[in-house]
């Protein structure tokens, strides 16, 4: 049997990712989720990716970040809903009621599209 992936197309804003040497700006430019595959025991289990495009820096960095092209950030499923749930409540904070309304409409869509 096969894994089972559904991926989505994006691009984001420009993101900060930081370390205690440097910092890099990267921007998302697809978000996916991995199934496991059924009936297979494995030690990875579904998995969110979020796939990050490292932007040049405009120094040389002297490090391994300095010489990143490409980002992967990967969540178990749970992480990803208790993460994402906590960045849309922050993200909602200076929303207008029309605006949260259109935001849940979007959530509703997409998340009936996921469970078909």
């Amino acid at each position: 049997m096969k894994a089972v992936s559904t991926s989505y197309e994006l691009e984001t804003g420009d993101i900060e990712v930081m370390s205690n040497l440097t910092s890099i700006t990267a921007n998302v430019h697809r978000i996916s989720r991995l199934e496991a595959v059924k009936g297979k025991k494995t030690e990875s289990p579904a998995k969110v990716y979020l796939d990050l495009k490292v932007q040049p820096h405009p120094e040389h960095l002297p490090s391994v970040l300095g010489e990143t092209e490409e980002l992967d950030l990967v969540l178990s499923p749970e992480d990803a809903l208790e993460i994402g749930i906590l960045m849309v409540a922050m993200g909602l904070e200076d929303k207008s009621q029309l605006e949260v309304d259109g935001i849940f409409k979007r959530l509703f869509e997409l998340t009936c599209e996921l469970h078909q």
